[in-house]
Formats: structure tokens, sequence, C-alpha cells
């Protein structure tokens, strides 16, 4: 019987990016991205704001690390828009 499982999780790491940082997202089933910004960041989940090209409106989408590590979306995160961060398949180099 096997008491303890040994689970590897994906996380986002929080020293090294923020919230308010320049976010480009784009899932495996989207023909284009979303540019926006982090609202929310924790370990797990990202939350993009972004302008959907309707006055007075914005929207958000949600990112979990998992998905990204499982190469599901496509990311690239700047906070100052000099220096771009790109992740692709693993939430490893964040």
């Amino acid at each position: 019987m096997q008491i303890v499982t040994k689970k590897e999780e994906s996380k986002f790491n929080l020293e090294e990016i923020k919230e308010g940082w320049c976010a480009y997202v784009k899932h495996s089933s989207w023909e284009q991205g979303k540019s926006g910004y982090i609202s929310s960041l924790s370990a797990d989940i990202m939350i993009v704001q972004f302008c959907p090209g309707i006055r007075n409106i914005s929207n958000h989408t949600s990112v979990e690390a998992k998905d990204i590590a499982a190469g599901e979306w496509e990311i690239r995160l700047s906070p100052d828009l000099k220096n771009i961060y790109e992740y692709k398949e693993s939430v490893d180099e964040i």
C-alpha cells in the first residue's frame, strides 16, 4: 500500500514575475494571442487583463502554471518593454 504520493507541480516563480508586468498570452487553440498586463498573480494562476477592442470594456483570461508546463500556452512577459521574456513549453525558466 502506498500512503505517500510524490507529485511534481508547476508553479509561477513569484520572486521573478510581478503583477503589473506587460503580458502577451496565446493558447494553443487560439489563432491570435492577447496583449495586456498581469492583474493578479498567485503560485498557480496568472490573470491577464486586456482590452477586447470594445470601448470602455476590459476582459481577462486566466493562465495556469501547469498548463504552460504542458505546452498549452505561449507567454511573453516584460516589466518594462525593454526586456521581454518568452516561455513556450515550461515554467522551469520563470
